[in-house]
Parts: C-alpha cells; sequence; structure tokens
C-alpha cells in the first residue's frame, strides 16, 4: 500500500474498522449490481473482476489511515479497467441521484473531502519524474529518443523488454488493479500501456530493474519514479496548440479538416463549418476528414450536431443496449418494458432495453454532402468518442481509420455517481453493455476499425519529435501516416 501526500485531519474523516468494511461493502454491492463488465472480463481478458474486487475486503484488516482506505478503493474500481467505473472529482457531485443523497448520507459539505482526495491523487501524479519516451508498437515496447538516466545511456530503437525480471505483459496481468487505463490488444490477446511503470502500487522512491535491448546488447537500468531522463537532443512540443480545435478547408487537395480534440466547444463548430459552406460549394469537397485522435470524451451533442449538418441521409441504428439482470435503479431508466437477454454465447445474467430502429435524421441545414467521411482515431478515444466511432457501424458513408481503442466504446448512457457514506470517496459506475451487432465477446468492445492504419516505429518518432504542431498543414500532408493514407484514398 503506498503511502504520500497524508490527507490533513482537517479535510478527511477518521475511519473505524466497522466504517471502512461498510464502506468497501457499499462500493463491492454498486459495482456488482450495476456495472455489467464481469461476464466480459471473463470472457475476454480471463480474470475474474467481481472475485478480485471481493478478495480486496481482507486488506482491511491492515489498513491504518483514510489515506490507505482511499488507495485500496482506487484498486478495486481500478479492477475494472474501465474509466467509468472509477473514482470520480467533486464537479461530478451534483450527479449523485437524489435519493442516494439521502440514502448515503451526503451534503455538499463532503466536497470539502472529495477535492482532499483529488489534492492527494494530484500530488502523486506530478511528484513523479520518470516518463520514458516509449510508445507500445505491435507488442513491443520502442524507445523513441535516444536519453540518459543515472549515467546509461538508452538508445532510440531499443525495445523494453522486462521490468523487475518480468515480461511485461506478465507483469501487467498480475496488477490489473494498480494500472489505471490500460488497453486491450486483442490480436495479442494482452494489457498494453505506455508508462505502465507508474502504477499506484509502486513508491515514488523505489528502484524498479528495467530491461533494455538494442541489437544483441542489454542495458539494465535501476531507478524510481522520482528520477528523471535527459534527452541527448532538445525536445520542444507545443503542445497547447496541439489541443486546440479547429476547422479548415484545404483548397489545393479540397479537403475539409476538423479538428475535434474533445467533445465540447459545439457552437465553434458550428461557426466555422457556416463559415466553410459560405465561401465554398459542397460540390467542391473531395473528402472530409474528421480528426478525433486522443478525444476522450464529454458531450455527445457536440459530434451529433456537427456530423448531421453533413451527412447525405438519415442514418437508421437498431441498438441492443443492457444491464444487470440485478440491478436495483431501474427506475432511472423510467421503467421501460424490459426482457431478459439471450444470444449465443450469454444465457443469463442481463435485461434488454426494447431494441427498435432509432432513425437518426438531418438537420434542416444539413450540407447532404454525398461523398465519405473518415473518422481518424486512436487508442486514446472515450466515451463519447467512442459512441461517433461506433456510429460508423450503421453507415457506409462514414469510415473510421486508425487503430483499435482498446477501451470500451459503443453506446450507452452517463455513467452513475455514488458516494460511500463514511469517507466520502466520489465514484461513477457503467450501468450499460451494447450488444448491438455483437456476435462474440470481443464484439462487446465495439472496437473494430473499417480501415486499419497501422502505423511504424518512424511513424511514431516523427510524431514524438516534431517541434511543430501535430494536427496542421505541414505535419499532416508529409509525416502523419494516418492522415496521408485517408488523403490519398480515391
Amino acid at each position: 500500500m503506498i503511502m504520500i501526500n497524508c490527507l490533513s485531519q482537517s479535510s478527511s474523516p477518521t475511519l473505524t474498522k466497522r466504517e471502512m468494511y461498510a464502506d468497501f461493502d457499499s462500493l463491492y454491492n454498486t459495482i456488482a449490481s450495476v456495472n455489467p463488465h464481469d461476464f466480459v472480463r471473463k470472457s475476454v481478458n480471463k480474470y475474474a473482476m467481481l472475485d478480485s474486487i471481493k478478495l480486496l475486503k481482507k486488506q482491511i484488516e491492515n489498513i491504518k489511515t483514510t489515506e490507505e482506505f482511499y488507495w485500496l478503493i482506487n484498486k478495486a474500481l481500478t479492477f475494472c479497467q474501465d474509466d467509468h467505473t472509477s473514482v470520480v472529482s467533486k464537479r461530478f457531485y451534483p450527479f449523485i441521484d437524489s435519493l442516494d443523497k439521502v440514502r448515503l448520507k451526503t451534503t455538499i459539505a463532503d466536497t470539502a473531502i472529495i477535492s482532499a482526495y483529488s489534492k492527494m491523487r494530484r500530488n502523486r501524479r506530478t511528484s513523479i519524474r520518470l516518463d520514458f519516451p516509449i510508445k507500445y508498437i505491435e507488442g513491443n515496447y520502442k524507445v523513441l529518443q535516444t536519453f540518459t538516466i543515472k549515467g546509461r545511456t538508452i538508445k532510440q530503437g531499443s525495445t523494453l523488454t522486462s521490468y523487475n525480471q518480468k515480461s511485461i505483459p506478465e507483469y501487467l496481468n498480475k496488477h490489473i488493479g494498480d494500472i489505471e487505463a490500460m488497453h486491450w490488444d486483442f490480436e495479442r490477446k494482452q494489457w498494453y500501456k505506455d508508462d505502465f511503470y507508474k502504477g499506484n502500487h509502486i513508491p515514488l522512491e523505489e528502484e524498479n530493474l528495467f530491461n533494455f535491448l538494442f541489437g544483441k546488447a542489454v542495458v539494465e537500468i535501476k531507478c524510481s519514479l522520482a528520477d528523471s531522463i535527459v534527452f541527448n537532443e532538445n525536445r520542444s512540443v507545443n503542445t497547447n496548440t496541439d489541443w486546440k480545435p479547429f476547422v479548415t478547408y484545404f483548397n489545393e487537395h479540397k479537403i475539409l479538416y476538423i479538428r475535434m480534440p474533445e467533445m465540447s466547444n459545439k457552437d465553434f463548430y458550428i461557426q466555422q463549418l457556416d463559415s466553410i459552406r459560405e465561401r465554398i460549394s459542397v460540390n467542391e469537397i473531395s473528402k472530409i476528414i474528421w480528426d478525433i485522435r486522443g478525444n476522450a470524451g464529454g458531450d455527445d451533442g457536440v459530434w451529433i450536431n456537427v456530423l448531421f449538418r453533413l451527412i447525405d441521409k438519415p442514418i437508421v441504428r437498431k441498438l441492443t443496449l443492457c444491464f444487470n439482470e440485478n440491478n436495483p435503479y431501474t427506475y432511472r431508466f423510467g421503467e421501460p418494458d424490459l426482457k431478459p437477454f439471450t444470444n449465443k454465447f450469454v444465457s443469463k445474467g442481463y435485461q434488454q432495453f426494447p431494441s427498435i430502429a432509432d432513425t437518426m435524421s438531418l438537420f434542416e441545414d444539413s450540407w447532404r454532402y454525398k461523398g465519405k467521411i473518415y473518422i481518424l482515431q486512436d487508442e486514446y478515444c472515450f466515451s463519447s468518442a467512442g459512441s461517433l466511432i461506433s456510429m460508423c457501424q450503421f453507415s457506409d458513408q462514414l469510415i473510421n481509420a486508425g487503430n483499435s481503442t482498446g477501451w470500451f466504446a459503443g453506446f450507452g448512457t452517463m455513467p452513475w455517481v455514488y458516494i460511500l457514506p463514511h469517507s466520502k470517496i466520489l465514484y461513477w459506475v457503467e450501468p450499460i453493455l451494447d450488444f448491438t451487432n455483437v456476435n462474440k465477446p470481443e464484439d462487446s468492445f465495439h472496437n473494430d476499425v473499417k480501415l486499419k492504419v497501422v502505423q511504424n516505429q518512424n511513424d511514431y518518432v516523427s510524431r514524438y519529435n516534431n517541434k511543430g504542431v501535430l494536427y496542421k498543414k505541414d505535419f499532416l500532408f508529409n509525416y502523419d501516416r494516418l492522415f496521408l493514407t485517408v488523403k490519398d484514398l480515391k
């Protein structure tokens, strides 16, 4: 159990063992009854999510502080490996159901405690100095730039082969509850994460052994999260402007390009599109490239308002959305007409909403664009960005291109927010599993990519070492393999 940046007594409750056990039971019962992913984790990721969480309860006997209890609760949620079932900040407090506020005995005063937990997490994150320039590429952790640490130099092109004398997939599989937001490699059937070595269970000053391979030479390095690396060359990436939204028309290529780094700023995109439409005819556009790489979500209304201003015809979809049959909160769905869900690999455990045809209609001022709309995605697309990606299965006009997210996508609802009654830890839980067009358990991730583009080490080196702006014309048209692949399609 890590111990760092202790919570102040004025901002955190002092918990008795009875209160810790009660909070843990509250958490487990909520996850077990609401989160529908246990079946998927057993079938696809080969571990029993709920059993793993339940076993953590034994550790309460050795816990002495509120801080230690917080990290235990965080570990329980991390076993779900879904950012829609995780600890959240106080900005989500207003979303606690009104009945739950009474049942869980919470008031607005609890937000001070929630903020203290967030500060503790933030302090740990900002205390970590170790940040290897490493990217997971086709099963290997490749070094993207030469660096030095503790007098040892690791060359660009090296491969990180082991961590504390274990292969990295083996290590990750043993620490599913400690390393947040891991991706699933469907081809190799293993977890991955570029900065896996920053897991919550690692004390800042503890040294760990990293083995790098360059050609036939092995370089061993012992270092801690408090150590810093030194680049042999200056590196300066303009990260701030990389995340600015914009819409532009590349006239010489007849390409409309939409850069959407998050699902927000709806009015901005509408204004920009209206401005472009005033200058050019829709018929002049050869293709639309909609870049949502790195988009972790936000408001579904943003992509909906853009999409249905562009497309040529309505999109008809028939969703199969399910939730746990023992979910005690079905009243939140408005008491729909439910029925048990079964298919060839699920015999019981889920209730299904009525599966009816849902027509997504054009807006009155739609462009009625008849060409292809390419959605550029990567492994960091999540939540409402995943919903946009999932729309591609219902339309021949929409082509998602890039690589799998390795996270849950699909359609659902905003996660439900809860608070633990004694520790006041705020968290949310995903209540929906999307079984639309699911023919095998893996399909429940909705990670199919119509146009798969595999980027190699040189592609990622170009991105990592770029000193300009990744999502502007110079880089897109000269170095960006995904953009170039789509640009050159006939």
